[in-house]
């Protein structure tokens, strides 16, 4: 019989204080080499701070994630359909709290000015019209006939309407590790909150070792075994904290060279 795939399950801000109790702060503090003289009560409370922090940074989709479901409600409410009632608000109730907030902006702006509709006025027969008629038009923004697409021997299908969606464009890279690298320079202040130094600012990977290896940890100095240890409290173990590390450093890098 098949096994399911083990899935791993993100903290939640609830699970904090349980996880990183006052024993894991201790045990912590020993793998980061806290100095005596650091205030261990500080240094807890920021590593806490850190983790619920994450716990809500990690619920938020990414541009990818907001487009998709943008998407997925236009394709239920496109009136070149026959309509799905039902479908059309199982995407309005699928929606998260972001892509929610980019359709209320868009009905406020003077080119559409209406409000989003309750997902529940889809199922009552006297608004629904109404109701999905404000949807296509919160959820697009424009049309645009292009070309057909290539059969070959110069030959091309016929041209396309394609939808302007108002939606966050995809990227190829999304900021998927935006929560992470927080964590890493929240982690950081904790440290600088709890002995008034900085803490490392860049981590070195040890040489022929892999990423994820059960060799690297041995080699790896206090901050990065410290950061690794708590991505994996966290509920993200596969995190490179290395990499991670060394990002925090190139973003604030970057951002002191902006702003000088």
């Amino acid at each position: 019989m098949p096994t399911s795939k083990k899935v791993r399950k993100i903290i939640t801000e609830n699970e904090v204080p349980r996880v990183f109790d006052a024993d894991c702060i201790e045990r912590l503090a020993r793998i980061y080499q806290l100095p005596p003289a650091a205030n261990l009560f500080r240094f807890g409370e920021g590593v806490r701070e850190a983790a619920l922090l994450f716990a809500r940074d990690a619920l938020e989709p990414n541009v990818n994630q907001v487009n998709s479901e943008i998407a997925a409600l236009w394709k239920a409410v496109d009136p070149a359909t026959p309509p799905q009632w039902e479908a059309m608000t199982n995407a309005m109730e699928a929606l998260s709290p972001r892509a929610r907030q980019i359709l209320v902006y868009r009905g406020s702006q003077r080119s559409a000015a209406t409000l989003l509709p309750a997902p529940e006025s889809l199922r009552d027969p006297e608004r629904r019209d109404a109701a999905r008629a404000v949807i296509v038009k919160l959820a697009s923004y424009g049309r645009e006939l292009v070309e057909g697409r290539s059969r070959g021997g110069g030959r091309r299908s016929g041209p396309r309407v394609k939808v302007d969606l108002f939606a966050p464009e995809k990227s190829t890279s999304p900021p998927r590790y935006n929560a992470e690298r927080m964590f890493v320079m929240r982690l950081q202040h904790a440290w600088f909150d709890s002995t008034g130094k900085q803490a490392v600012r860049t981590a070195r990977r040890p040489e022929k070792v892999e990423p994820g290896s059960s060799e690297i940890l041995r080699d790896l100095g206090p901050f990065a075994q410290f950061v690794r240890e708590c991505f994996r409290l966290v509920g993200t173990p596969e995190v490179d904290a290395v990499e991670r590390i060394n990002e925090v450093h190139r973003f604030t890098t970057q951002l002191a060279s902006n702003n000088p």
